[in-house]
């Protein structure tokens, strides 16, 4: 995930056969992480549940996002 400062993000996820990117507006809060998409895979999103904002919590050291819906989706910064 990328996050820039003028409060946009992009993700990209790789499987094994799958590739998934989202891309929209960011805003930190402390430790919390608020992302919205505005395009998923390239599309605006087709439901209400992907049209809401997605809450993270950064981790002390800021290496790990966490979900906090609880669907413990969590990303790591590479090294």
């Amino acid at each position: 995930m990328t996050i820039t400062g003028d409060g946009k993000f992009k993700l990209v996820m790789k499987s094994a056969d799958k590739t998934f990117e989202a891309e929209g507006d960011a805003k930190m809060d402390g430790s919390k992480l608020s992302i919205t998409a505005t395009k998923l895979d390239g599309k605006a999103p087709a439901t209400e549940a992907d049209k809401k904002p997605q809450e993270l919590s950064i981790s002390d050291d800021g290496s790990t996002l966490t979900s906090t819906d609880g669907s413990k989706m969590t990303f790591k910064k590479k090294a």
